[in-house]
Order: structure tokens, then sequence, then C-alpha cells
């Protein structure tokens, strides 16, 4: 009898547990978790709107596809209907639908990679050959930084070890003008500090000289850049702007077969320097980069002027292999500006050289120009 009890309950108690089982999963079936949605916001000017066509604004449904290397990455299917003759539609430069003539409203997709918490989309019409109707969109999607935080690179760090191709030349008063072709080796490293502030370090080194206007001179160039960048935050994506502030040394390297009247170049320059960088991220993730640099300099703890001072601008094109791994495609232009104080001692008087017409110290001017076409890796 007892035997017969035990089996009841545990009947009834795995009964009791099936239903628990069925009846949560007719919850979650019933009412699933909350899918994240886009927001669709179009231009509140009415002159800035493509005529004839409707978009679902809200209810835009974020999915999760493959994008590059990231397989999870948020997408969302932009929804619309027009009224055209002979329309073709086009996400940027892309083609969405092929020619077509319709008669009625027509409904068409357009898959969108969302790239930050709003994206925006610029959308292009063309109906015939000689009329055509723009607008953009911008979509807005409240959960990127929860789903940036959750699939972020835990890497913070980026080292780039690169190759260019300088082609440099240099003069200097009272001396023959120098011109060389050669391979600069660069290394640079990038410390992600927070989402706002970031630390970078970069340094060249001319590794090996192709060719020169003086075979007698051996001459090689070193530059080293410290900088801390802070991010724009108000700049949002695809576009963003930083600025970077840090110290910046270089010097030459002159030996070879030269007379001292023949020695030519400049030693330990240092000084400050100011480093904005603009930057835009790619439908496809690529990013196209260019900055401008600012930096007078002067050697050693020489009182630093504005005629002493190295320019540069240069930009960069960098195709992402990974979510780590990235290859750039750059080119530099630098330029430096010398105008210091000839310190030649006269072997006549065993006083330093002084000018005739001004009776000071002679002036000498140094200008030095570089090109670099170059390529770095992200290990």
């Amino acid at each position: 009898m007892k035997t017969w009890l035990l089996v009841l309950t545990l009947l009834l108690s795995t009964r009791e547990c099936l239903a628990i089982g069925l009846n949560t999963y007719l919850s979650i079936v019933e009412h699933p978790p909350a899918q994240p949605e886009v927001i669709l916001v179009r231009s509140s000017d009415p002159e800035k709107r493509a005529s004839g066509v409707q978009w679902m604004t809200s209810g835009l449904k974020v999915v999760y596809q493959r994008w590059r290397d990231e397989v999870d990455h948020p997408y969302v299917y932009v929804r619309g209907s027009l009224t055209k003759g002979d329309w073709t539609v086009f996400l940027g430069t892309k083609r969405v639908l092929k020619d077509a003539h319709v008669e009625t409203t027509q409904d068409f997709i357009v898959p969108v990679a969302l790239l930050g918490t709003e994206t925006p989309v610029d959308m292009v019409f063309i109906e015939g050959r000689h009329s055509s109707e723009r607008e953009s969109l911008l979509l807005i999607y409240p959960g990127w930084e929860k789903w940036l935080a959750e699939n972020r690179v835990v890497r913070p760090y980026q080292i780039l070890p690169g190759l260019g191709l300088s082609m440099i030349s240099y003069t200097e008063t009272k001396r023959t003008d120098y011109s060389l072709t050669a391979v600069t080796a660069k290394i640079a490293f990038n410390y992600l500090l927070s989402p706002k502030w970031n630390l970078g370090m970069s340094a060249f080194f001319t590794a090996l000289p192709l060719s020169s206007s003086n075979p007698d001179a051996a001459v090689r160039y070193l530059g080293v850049n410290i900088k801390v960048g802070y991010k724009i935050p108000s700049i949002k994506p695809p576009w963003s702007i930083s600025i970077s502030a840090g110290s910046y040394y270089t010097t030459m390297f002159v030996g070879g077969n030269l007379s001292d009247k023949q020695l030519f170049g400049f030693q330990n320059l240092m000084g400050p320097q100011l480093f904005p960088v603009v930057q835009r991220t790619l439908e496809n993730g690529d990013i196209l980069m260019s900055y401008f640099k600012f930096s007078p300099v002067g050697a050693g703890a020489a009182v630093l002027s504005l005629k002493n001072r190295e320019i540069g601008i240069g930009g960069a094109y960098t195709r992402k292999l990974t979510k780590i791994h990235s290859l750039s495609f750059t080119l530099d232009y630098a330029n430096l500006s010398l105008d210091v104080t000839d310190d030649t001692i006269d072997p006549k008087t065993g006083l330093p050289s002084i000018d005739p017409k001004t009776g000071l110290p002679p002036e000498i001017f140094i200008t030095n120009n570089s090109l670099t076409l170059g390529v770095a890796y992200s290990l």
C-alpha cells in the first residue's frame, strides 16, 4: 500500500513540474524578450525630403549579421515606398533596386550597418535621365553603447610597424642642396585610456638610403612623437575629430667623406606639438583619416620661436581585416624651417663670425621637405 502511495505521489509531482515547464515555455513564446529597435528621423524641412517617398519611421528591428569580421554586427533594414515612373534607388553610390517601370507605390528595403548611436544615411532617387532627388536620414539606435560594451575588443592597445618610401630635399645657407630617396622604418603604439582619451607614441628612422645627390654624404633621420589625444564627443559617427598635444624630437646623422666646410644638417631639435585628426568610418568599416601637425622646435633648451617650426599634413586609408588587425596606406608631408645663428668661429680672430653688413653673427636658413608614401600593419 505504501508503495502505491509513493508511486502516486511521484506521478502527481511530475505532472505539476511538466505543467510549470509548459506554462513557462508558453509565456516565453507569447512574450519573447524585446528586440532592439531603431528610429528613423527625417528632416523637419519639407524641402529636404524626397517627394513621393514614404518611410517606415518606427518599429525597425535590429538584426545581427556578418559585417567584415564581426558576425553579430547590428544591422537594420530600412523600409520605404515610392511612386515613380522610371526610377532607381541608391544608398550613397550603391544601387538598391534595378531600373523599373512602375505605376503604383513600390516597396523597397535597404540594409544598413549601424555605426553608432546615430547613423546618417544618404539616399538618392533618380527618375529618368535628368531628374533626381536626395534625402538624408538619421537612424537612432539607443542600444548601441550596450552592444559596443558587450562586443568591445578586450585589447586596448595597438602596435603598428610600417615601411615607407621617402623623398627628401634639404637646403642650408652656404651649403650645397641635398636630396635623398630612402626607405623609412616606422613604429607606432596607441593606447586607449578611455572612450575619449588616448595615448600615442611613434618613431621613424631612415633605414635604407636608395639614392642621393651627394654619394659622399651618409645621411639618416630620426624622429620621435609622444602625444595625448582627446576625442570630441559632440562629433557623431561616422565622423570623429580628436585633438592631440605632446612633444616632438628630431635629429639628423650626417657622416661620410665630407670636409668641415661641407658638413650640414640639424641636431637635437625638440618642442611641443599640436596634432588635430579628422576621421570618417565608411559603410564597409574602412577608415579615412587626415591630420595636421604644428610643432615649434629648437635645439635643447633654446627659446622657441614660431620661425623655427615643423608643419606636417597627411592622411591614411585603413582597411580593416579583423577586429584587431588592419592594413593602412599612408601619405605624409613635412616641412621643417629653421632660422638660426651661425656660431662658427673665425679662424683669423678666434671669435664668432660677424656679418659686416649687420655687425651681427650671420643667420643660417635651413629647410627640409619630406614626402613619404607608406604602409603599416596593426599587430
